[in-house]
């Protein structure tokens, strides 16, 4: 029998930098800010279906990244 490996995306960790401090959004709590600034920054990176993984309604409401739950 051989086993398949799941074609599935794998949540990835990004260092805060200053690319990520430009694109902080001001209406977002800080925490909230980096995280959607973070996913913002891998979309300009040309990084295809960045979705941010949250239950968070700011984030999710805020319209500036996908969000899935």
């Amino acid at each position: 029998m051989r086993l398949r490996r799941p074609s599935r995306e794998v949540p990835v960790a990004s260092p805060l930098t200053e690319p990520v401090l430009a694109l902080l959004p001001v209406e977002l709590e800080i925490h909230d800010a980096i995280i959607c600034a973070t996913a913002l920054l891998l979309q300009e990176a040309g990084v295809d279906a960045v979705s941010v993984l949250t239950c968070d309604r700011q984030i999710a409401g805020s319209g500036l990244v996908k969000s899935v739950w």
